[in-house]
């Protein structure tokens, strides 16, 4: 075994070279220079190798530098350039799943489900400088989708499809691709769709306002103005001028968005006065349009007007008892009709009524002087209560007595209605006029007798159908009044 007078290694074999750790070389100078010569012979080139006449012994100058360990401003460079190159691998790999443009679409829809006003501000542009996104208008915004279920599906649908070439056909809100994130990424903007609206109005000096803000003032009777921009959503547009003493105004509520398929270009606020009649079948009835009393019903009807016009116009008529209010059916006032009927349905009117006395004393004629009524049934029915009911009693009575009274031809009566005054749903207070007139046989050459009296009585319909009603005398409510007696004359 050799020994390595360099590094101390003795398990070189005898026939090595060159030492096996260090690989300094066990040839003396003279066979190190044959060496050399041999090797350059051979390659055409000369080994780096140096010969150091102190240790007799041959270095590979390559092979044998002595490599310096690393300082700790070497290390801390190294290990930072490994972390950035980590960190750049993982930002890389995030952002290609982060701003893909699915999730861009799907962060700024959950925005507005949310209702992240600060969010959805951020992410709203728009090309038109005079739109403000600001939260108050934004918030609004946000308010008017929350209000349509159907909305955040479509616009989340619109975008999704989108190219990103900026189409506003179908939507509020279009994607527009621009830009990119970190450097690699598409960049996709959410731009906004104005609204821009044509107000007009037939009259000078009227004040127009859009959402109760004053926005615009004619100075001319026919007169139009632009307003905008607005963000998409529900509008009030509304103009007023004075007429006289009487305030005109129309009200228009429009929702303007692409994406519910609502596109309103053009408002006519135009004021109009209207003047009508009413005629109703129940007096002291007060008249409202839309909800506002106006007139009051006296002998049948009233005058309305001139009043303000605006399309949808309701009238409705309605009377207050102490049981409770009746009302008409509502009808929408037109700028074409010049009266209006508005009856109120079951009610008993005077001649109904008359209709129902004359019956009720038809049957008390037919049993004088005998009786010649098919049913006595049907006379009964005529009576609350039937027989129990007090009036009845009395006609009954005054049927026996004139069925006593000799000399009898007939009597017959005349009804006429002074007054009916409705007490409950179908309670009725009647006041009336009738005439008991009295004719005697000829035999006795007598005059005939005429007696009229006043009576009040409290009435009852007994069918829902006033067609076909049927009324029933519950009680006189004071006795009756004799206005006409030719006896007495």
């Amino acid at each position: 075994m050799k020994n390595c007078l360099y590094c101390g290694h003795q398990e070189n074999q005898e026939e090595s070279l060159f030492c096996e750790n260090c690989g300094s070389s066990f040839v003396s100078t003279e066979q190190n220079d044959e060496f050399s010569a041999l090797h350059v012979e051979m390659t055409g080139n000369r080994p780096e190798i140096e010969f150091n006449q102190s240790t007799e012994k041959i270095v590979d100058t390559k092979e044998s530098k002595v490599r310096k360990p690393l300082t700790k401003k070497q290390k801390t460079v190294f290990i930072l350039i490994g972390v950035v190159l980590l960190i750049s691998v993982g930002i890389f790999s995030f952002g290609k799943t982060y701003y893909t443009k699915e999730k861009q679409v799907q962060r700024f829809v959950t925005a507005l489900e949310t209702k992240n006003t600060n969010q959805v501000t951020k992410m709203l542009v728009s090309d038109d400088r005079e739109l403000k996104l600001d939260k108050k208008n934004v918030g609004s915004y946000i308010k008017f989708i929350s209000k349509n279920k159907g909305y955040l599906a479509s616009l989340e649908s619109s975008l999704k499809n989108s190219n990103g070439l900026f189409d506003y056909q179908l939507s509020d809100i279009a994607l527009e691709k621009k830009g990119k994130h970190l450097l690699f990424f598409d960049k996709y903007n959410f731009k906004i769709q104005p609204v821009y609206v044509e107000l007009s109005t037939n009259r000078k000096d009227a004040t127009i306002y859009v959402n109760q803000e004053k926005v615009a003032k004619s100075d001319k009777k026919s007169y139009s103005t632009k307003v905008g921009p607005y963000l998409p959503g529900d509008f009030i547009f509304k103009s007023e001028a004075k007429l006289k003493n009487e305030k005109l105004h129309n009200e228009s509520k429009e929702t303007i968005s692409y994406t519910l398929g609502s596109v309103t270009s053009n408002v006519d606020l135009e004021l109009t006065s209207v003047k009508f009649t009413v005629e109703s079948n129940v007096d002291g009835a007060e008249v409202f349009v839309n909800d506002k009393k106006v007139a009051s019903i006296k002998d049948g009807e009233t005058e309305v007007g001139p009043i303000a016009f605006e399309k949808g116009m309701q009238l409705q008529l309605k009377k207050k008892y102490d049981w409770g209010t009746i009302k008409t059916e509502k009808e929408e006032i037109t700028t074409y009709s010049s009266t209006y009927y508005s009856d109120f349905e079951n009610q008993l009117s005077e001649d109904q009524a008359e209709q129902q006395l004359s019956s009720i004393y038809r049957e008390i004629s037919s049993r004088i002087p005998k009786s010649d009524a098919t049913s006595e049934k049907q006379f009964i029915g005529y009576f609350s209560e039937g027989v129990e009911n007090e009036q009845y009693k009395a006609f009954a009575e005054y049927i026996k007595t004139m069925q006593a009274e000799e000399g009898i031809n007939r009597v017959s009566f005349d009804i006429k209605v002074a007054s009916i005054a409705q007490t409950g749903r179908k309670e009725y207070n009647i006041v009336y006029d009738v005439a008991y007139n009295t004719s005697y046989k000829f035999s006795l050459n007598k005059p005939k007798n005429v007696e009229s009296f006043k009576i009040t009585a409290d009435v009852k319909v007994d069918e829902d159908d006033y067609q076909n009603l049927k009324l029933k005398i519950v009680k006189f409510t004071s006795e009756p009044e004799k206005t006409v007696d030719n006896n007495t004359n």
